[in-house]
Protein backbone atom coordinates (compact mmCIF):
# COMPACT_ATOMS: atom_id res chain seq x y z
CA UNK A 1 0.00 0.00 0.00
CA UNK A 2 1.21 4.01 0.08
CA UNK A 3 3.72 4.45 2.60
CA UNK A 4 7.41 6.08 2.57
CA UNK A 5 8.99 2.54 2.81
CA UNK A 6 7.19 1.33 0.34
CA UNK A 7 7.56 3.75 -2.50
CA UNK A 8 11.20 3.47 -1.69
CA UNK A 9 11.63 -0.05 -2.03
CA UNK A 10 9.65 0.71 -5.25
CA UNK A 11 12.31 3.31 -6.36
CA UNK A 12 15.30 1.16 -5.39
CA UNK A 13 13.18 -1.59 -7.99
CA UNK A 14 12.99 0.67 -10.97
CA UNK A 15 16.76 2.06 -10.62
CA UNK A 16 17.56 -1.65 -10.67
CA UNK A 17 15.16 -2.30 -13.45
CA UNK A 18 16.05 0.78 -15.52
CA UNK A 19 20.07 -0.47 -15.46
CA UNK A 20 19.29 -4.09 -17.14
CA UNK A 21 18.70 -5.89 -13.66
CA UNK A 22 16.25 -8.71 -13.65
CA UNK A 23 14.47 -7.48 -10.91
CA UNK A 24 11.17 -9.29 -8.97
CA UNK A 25 8.82 -6.98 -6.30
CA UNK A 26 7.51 -9.82 -4.08
CA UNK A 27 4.19 -8.62 -2.70
CA UNK A 28 2.00 -10.22 -0.18
CA UNK A 29 -1.83 -9.20 -2.13
CA UNK A 30 -2.54 -6.66 -4.85
CA UNK A 31 -4.76 -4.57 -3.53
CA UNK A 32 -2.73 -1.56 -2.48
CA UNK A 33 -3.15 1.56 -4.46
CA UNK A 34 0.27 1.63 -5.14
CA UNK A 35 0.40 -0.66 -7.79
CA UNK A 36 -1.08 1.87 -10.82
CA UNK A 37 2.69 2.93 -9.68
CA UNK A 38 4.35 -0.19 -10.47
CA UNK A 39 7.05 0.81 -13.53
CA UNK A 40 7.39 -0.82 -16.81
CA UNK A 41 10.01 -3.55 -16.70
CA UNK A 42 9.61 -4.86 -12.87
CA UNK A 43 8.25 -8.50 -12.23
CA UNK A 44 5.68 -8.73 -9.95
CA UNK A 45 4.73 -12.38 -7.93
CA UNK A 46 1.88 -12.08 -5.74
CA UNK A 47 1.70 -14.72 -2.97
CA UNK A 48 -1.79 -14.37 -2.18
CA UNK A 49 -1.72 -14.81 1.65
CA UNK A 50 -2.20 -10.90 2.93
CA UNK A 51 -0.03 -11.25 5.49
CA UNK A 52 3.46 -10.76 5.55
CA UNK A 53 4.04 -13.59 8.76
CA UNK A 54 1.50 -16.39 7.10
CA UNK A 55 3.93 -16.22 3.92
CA UNK A 56 7.19 -17.53 5.49
CA UNK A 57 6.74 -20.90 3.54
CA UNK A 58 5.49 -19.49 0.19
CA UNK A 59 8.76 -16.92 0.13
CA UNK A 60 11.27 -20.23 0.82
CA UNK A 61 9.18 -21.74 -2.32
CA UNK A 62 9.48 -18.58 -4.28
CA UNK A 63 12.92 -18.25 -3.56
CA UNK A 64 13.71 -21.98 -3.92
CA UNK A 65 12.21 -21.44 -7.62
CA UNK A 66 13.72 -18.33 -8.94
CA UNK A 67 17.11 -18.45 -6.34
CA UNK A 68 17.65 -14.97 -6.49
CA UNK A 69 21.22 -13.25 -6.49
CA UNK A 70 20.22 -10.37 -3.66
CA UNK A 71 16.96 -9.60 -1.49
CA UNK A 72 16.40 -6.12 -0.41
CA UNK A 73 14.32 -5.60 2.56
CA UNK A 74 13.32 -3.52 5.28
CA UNK A 75 12.34 -3.20 9.03
CA UNK A 76 10.90 -5.79 10.30
CA UNK A 77 9.89 -8.14 7.16
CA UNK A 78 14.05 -8.79 7.06
CA UNK A 79 13.10 -11.11 10.20
CA UNK A 80 11.10 -13.34 7.62
CA UNK A 81 13.54 -12.58 4.82
CA UNK A 82 16.35 -14.16 7.57
CA UNK A 83 14.33 -17.42 8.24
CA UNK A 84 13.31 -17.70 4.80
CA UNK A 85 17.20 -18.23 4.04
CA UNK A 86 17.54 -20.19 6.83
CA UNK A 87 15.04 -22.36 5.40
CA UNK A 88 15.36 -22.76 1.61
CA UNK A 89 18.38 -24.52 -0.88
CA UNK A 90 19.01 -21.02 -2.94
CA UNK A 91 21.56 -18.62 -0.56
CA UNK A 92 21.53 -15.11 -1.29
CA UNK A 93 22.46 -11.84 -0.03
CA UNK A 94 20.18 -10.06 2.70
CA UNK A 95 20.27 -6.09 2.35
CA UNK A 96 18.19 -4.81 4.79
CA UNK A 97 17.41 -1.18 5.09
CA UNK A 98 16.54 0.76 8.52
CA UNK A 99 13.39 3.45 8.27
CA UNK A 100 12.64 4.95 11.64
CA UNK A 101 13.22 5.22 15.28
CA UNK A 102 12.13 3.23 18.16
CA UNK A 103 9.27 5.77 18.80
CA UNK A 104 7.84 4.76 15.60
CA UNK A 105 4.02 2.99 16.28
CA UNK A 106 5.38 0.65 13.43
CA UNK A 107 7.45 -1.29 15.65
CA UNK A 108 6.03 -4.05 18.75
CA UNK A 109 8.30 -4.76 21.67
CA UNK A 110 9.38 -7.90 20.20
CA UNK A 111 10.68 -6.30 16.56
CA UNK A 112 12.42 -3.92 18.62
CA UNK A 113 14.31 -6.40 20.74
CA UNK A 114 15.13 -8.82 17.51
CA UNK A 115 15.59 -6.63 14.74
CA UNK A 116 18.96 -5.42 15.98
CA UNK A 117 20.36 -9.15 16.51
CA UNK A 118 18.89 -9.71 12.78
CA UNK A 119 20.21 -6.91 11.24
CA UNK A 120 23.86 -8.59 11.90
CA UNK A 121 22.81 -11.84 10.36
CA UNK A 122 22.25 -9.95 7.34
CA UNK A 123 25.32 -9.00 4.64
CA UNK A 124 24.29 -5.36 4.46
CA UNK A 125 22.11 -2.65 6.18
CA UNK A 126 20.95 0.60 4.70
CA UNK A 127 21.00 3.52 7.15
CA UNK A 128 18.50 6.18 5.24
CA UNK A 129 19.96 9.12 6.90
CA UNK A 130 22.88 10.00 9.43
CA UNK A 131 20.83 9.66 12.04
CA UNK A 132 19.21 6.22 11.47
CA UNK A 133 23.55 5.19 10.86
CA UNK A 134 24.35 6.42 14.26
CA UNK A 135 20.74 4.38 15.47
CA UNK A 136 22.46 1.44 14.40
CA UNK A 137 25.45 1.70 15.56
CA UNK A 138 24.39 2.72 19.25
CA UNK A 139 22.22 -0.41 18.89
CA UNK A 140 25.05 -2.84 17.92
CA UNK A 141 25.24 -3.31 14.35
CA UNK A 142 28.57 -3.74 13.13
CA UNK A 143 29.80 -0.62 11.83
CA UNK A 144 31.24 -2.80 8.36
CA UNK A 145 27.98 -3.83 7.59
CA UNK A 146 25.98 -0.57 7.95
CA UNK A 147 25.95 1.82 4.80
CA UNK A 148 24.43 5.61 4.25
CA UNK A 149 21.99 5.69 1.40
CA UNK A 150 19.62 8.38 1.52
CA UNK A 151 15.77 7.63 -0.15
CA UNK A 152 16.21 8.70 -4.01
CA UNK A 153 13.86 10.93 -5.13
CA UNK A 154 12.81 10.91 -9.07
CA UNK A 155 12.35 14.64 -10.07
CA UNK A 156 11.54 14.18 -13.93
CA UNK A 157 8.58 11.69 -12.18
CA UNK A 158 7.36 14.27 -9.25
CA UNK A 159 7.37 17.03 -12.08
CA UNK A 160 5.40 15.31 -14.29
CA UNK A 161 2.94 13.74 -12.12
CA UNK A 162 2.30 17.17 -10.65
CA UNK A 163 0.80 18.86 -13.38
CA UNK A 164 -1.97 16.64 -13.48
CA UNK A 165 -5.05 18.55 -12.59
CA UNK A 166 -7.50 18.65 -9.52
CA UNK A 167 -10.74 20.25 -8.91
CA UNK A 168 -11.80 18.89 -5.01
CA UNK A 169 -9.76 22.21 -3.40
CA UNK A 170 -12.24 25.07 -2.77
CA UNK A 171 -9.50 26.93 -1.04
CA UNK A 172 -6.97 29.54 -2.72
CA UNK A 173 -4.34 29.01 -0.30
CA UNK A 174 -3.88 26.37 1.40
CA UNK A 175 -1.63 23.90 3.77
CA UNK A 176 -1.40 20.36 2.83
CA UNK A 177 -0.04 17.44 4.94
CA UNK A 178 0.79 14.41 3.03
CA UNK A 179 1.22 10.86 5.40
CA UNK A 180 0.14 8.31 7.38
CA UNK A 181 -2.52 9.35 9.61
CA UNK A 182 -1.11 7.56 12.73
CA UNK A 183 -0.09 9.32 16.42
CA UNK A 184 3.63 9.09 15.53
CA UNK A 185 2.37 12.18 12.80
CA UNK A 186 1.37 14.40 16.11
CA UNK A 187 -1.23 15.38 13.68
CA UNK A 188 -3.86 17.08 16.48
CA UNK A 189 -1.08 19.62 16.84
CA UNK A 190 -0.88 20.89 13.54
CA UNK A 191 -5.07 21.46 14.21
CA UNK A 192 -4.35 23.80 16.96
CA UNK A 193 -1.64 25.44 15.23
CA UNK A 194 -3.62 25.99 12.03
CA UNK A 195 -6.63 27.13 14.03
CA UNK A 196 -4.38 30.26 15.44
CA UNK A 197 -3.36 30.93 12.19
CA UNK A 198 -7.04 31.57 11.22
CA UNK A 199 -7.39 34.20 13.18
CA UNK A 200 -5.19 36.59 10.96
CA UNK A 201 -6.50 34.46 7.96
CA UNK A 202 -9.55 33.03 8.21
CA UNK A 203 -9.84 31.72 4.83
CA UNK A 204 -7.14 29.45 4.02
CA UNK A 205 -7.41 25.99 4.06
CA UNK A 206 -5.93 22.97 5.32
CA UNK A 207 -5.44 19.50 3.42
CA UNK A 208 -4.91 16.20 4.91
CA UNK A 209 -4.03 13.79 2.07
CA UNK A 210 -3.26 10.04 4.06
CA UNK A 211 -4.95 7.04 5.52
CA UNK A 212 -4.66 5.95 8.54
CA UNK A 213 -5.52 3.95 12.27
CA UNK A 214 -6.41 7.48 13.54
CA UNK A 215 -8.57 8.85 11.13
CA UNK A 216 -11.82 8.38 12.82
CA UNK A 217 -10.69 10.27 15.76
CA UNK A 218 -8.90 13.09 13.56
CA UNK A 219 -12.45 13.81 11.98
CA UNK A 220 -13.61 14.14 15.73
CA UNK A 221 -10.42 16.57 16.73
CA UNK A 222 -11.34 18.76 13.92
CA UNK A 223 -14.69 20.00 14.38
CA UNK A 224 -13.65 23.25 15.30
CA UNK A 225 -12.14 23.79 11.97
CA UNK A 226 -14.18 21.80 10.36
CA UNK A 227 -15.01 24.78 7.58
CA UNK A 228 -11.12 25.06 7.21
CA UNK A 229 -10.30 21.49 6.20
CA UNK A 230 -10.17 19.09 3.90
CA UNK A 231 -9.75 15.11 4.19
CA UNK A 232 -8.81 13.84 1.22
CA UNK A 233 -7.54 10.15 2.02
CA UNK A 234 -5.09 8.68 0.39
CA UNK A 235 -4.08 9.89 -3.24
CA UNK A 236 -2.26 7.62 -5.74
CA UNK A 237 -0.42 11.62 -6.84
CA UNK A 238 -0.40 13.68 -4.27
CA UNK A 239 2.08 15.99 -6.14
CA UNK A 240 -0.73 18.17 -7.47
CA UNK A 241 -1.58 18.79 -3.99
CA UNK A 242 2.14 19.88 -3.24
CA UNK A 243 2.41 22.06 -6.30
CA UNK A 244 -1.08 24.25 -5.25
CA UNK A 245 -0.16 24.79 -1.95
CA UNK A 246 1.24 27.76 0.35
CA UNK A 247 2.94 25.77 2.36
CA UNK A 248 3.29 21.76 3.43
CA UNK A 249 3.42 21.32 7.25
CA UNK A 250 5.66 17.61 8.62
CA UNK A 251 4.11 17.93 12.55
CA UNK A 252 5.89 14.29 13.12
CA UNK A 253 7.31 13.46 16.90
CA UNK A 254 9.82 11.07 14.84
CA UNK A 255 10.85 10.97 10.93
CA UNK A 256 14.16 9.32 10.39
CA UNK A 257 14.34 10.22 6.70
CA UNK A 258 10.84 11.55 5.54
CA UNK A 259 10.72 11.52 1.52
CA UNK A 260 7.86 13.74 1.37
CA UNK A 261 9.99 16.81 2.15
CA UNK A 262 12.01 15.36 -0.52
CA UNK A 263 9.59 15.68 -2.76
CA UNK A 264 8.02 19.09 -1.71
CA UNK A 265 11.53 20.35 -2.31
CA UNK A 266 11.94 18.94 -5.92
CA UNK A 267 8.79 21.32 -6.07
CA UNK A 268 10.16 23.90 -4.72
CA UNK A 269 7.46 24.02 -1.52
CA UNK A 270 8.12 25.94 1.96
CA UNK A 271 7.97 23.46 4.34
CA UNK A 272 6.94 24.12 7.99
CA UNK A 273 8.22 21.12 10.30
CA UNK A 274 9.11 20.05 14.14
CA UNK A 275 12.80 19.18 14.48
CA UNK A 276 12.60 15.39 14.16
CA UNK A 277 16.32 14.55 13.48
CA UNK A 278 15.42 13.59 9.31
CA UNK A 279 13.86 16.68 9.07
CA UNK A 280 16.06 18.59 10.70
CA UNK A 281 18.69 16.68 8.22
CA UNK A 282 16.87 17.32 4.93
CA UNK A 283 16.16 20.85 6.05
CA UNK A 284 19.89 21.25 6.49
CA UNK A 285 18.88 22.63 10.08
CA UNK A 286 16.38 25.41 8.82
CA UNK A 287 18.44 26.79 5.38
CA UNK A 288 15.80 25.36 3.29
CA UNK A 289 12.72 25.35 5.64
CA UNK A 290 11.27 26.66 8.73
CA UNK A 291 11.63 24.10 11.94
CA UNK A 292 9.76 24.76 15.35
CA UNK A 293 12.31 24.32 18.44
CA UNK A 294 10.54 22.30 19.84
CA UNK A 295 7.60 19.22 19.58
CA UNK A 296 4.97 21.15 21.62
CA UNK A 297 5.27 24.70 21.19
CA UNK A 298 2.16 25.46 19.34
CA UNK A 299 2.35 29.15 19.01
CA UNK A 300 5.72 28.73 17.01
CA UNK A 301 4.31 26.47 14.81
CA UNK A 302 1.74 28.25 13.84
CA UNK A 303 3.86 31.53 13.91
CA UNK A 304 6.12 29.84 11.24
CA UNK A 305 3.25 28.96 9.15
CA UNK A 306 2.41 32.60 8.90
CA UNK A 307 5.77 33.38 8.20
CA UNK A 308 6.46 30.75 5.42
CA UNK A 309 2.78 32.54 3.61
CA UNK A 310 4.27 35.92 3.73
CA UNK A 311 7.72 35.30 3.22
CA UNK A 312 7.85 31.54 1.28
CA UNK A 313 12.04 30.33 0.11
CA UNK A 314 13.29 30.60 -2.90
CA UNK A 315 11.69 27.77 -4.92
CA UNK A 316 14.58 27.52 -7.33
CA UNK A 317 16.90 26.81 -4.92
CA UNK A 318 14.73 24.06 -2.52
CA UNK A 319 14.71 22.12 -5.90
CA UNK A 320 18.42 22.60 -6.45
CA UNK A 321 18.80 21.24 -3.41
CA UNK A 322 17.14 17.46 -4.26
CA UNK A 323 20.24 17.06 -6.28
CA UNK A 324 22.20 15.03 -4.09
CA UNK A 325 19.47 12.41 -3.66
CA UNK A 326 19.19 11.34 -7.41
CA UNK A 327 18.73 8.05 -9.21
CA UNK A 328 22.52 8.26 -10.13
CA UNK A 329 23.89 8.65 -6.50
CA UNK A 330 21.57 6.06 -5.36
CA UNK A 331 22.72 3.43 -7.96
CA UNK A 332 26.30 4.08 -7.62
CA UNK A 333 25.92 3.47 -4.16
CA UNK A 334 23.22 0.42 -4.09
CA UNK A 335 25.33 -1.50 -6.73
CA UNK A 336 27.99 -2.14 -4.81
CA UNK A 337 25.96 -3.84 -2.10
CA UNK A 338 24.21 -6.48 -4.93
Amino acid sequence: DIGGIEKVLLTYADILSTRKYDVVYLVCHENGMLFSEVPHGIKLHNLRTNDLKKSLFKIVSFFNQYRPDSVICANKATIVILLSRLLCRSKFKIITSHHNYLNSDNLSIIDKKLIWYVYNLCDSVIAVSSGIYKLLVNHHVKRRKIHLIYNPVNYEYIQRKSKEPIDNIKFKDYVVFVGRLTMVKNIPFLFKAFEICLNSRPNIGLLIVGDGPEKHNLLSLSECIKDNILFLGAQENPYPYFKSAKVVALPSLSEAFPTILLEALALGKTIVSTPTAGAVEILRHGDLGYITQSFTDIQQFAELTLRAFDNPLDSAILRNAVGQYSFQETFRRLKNLL
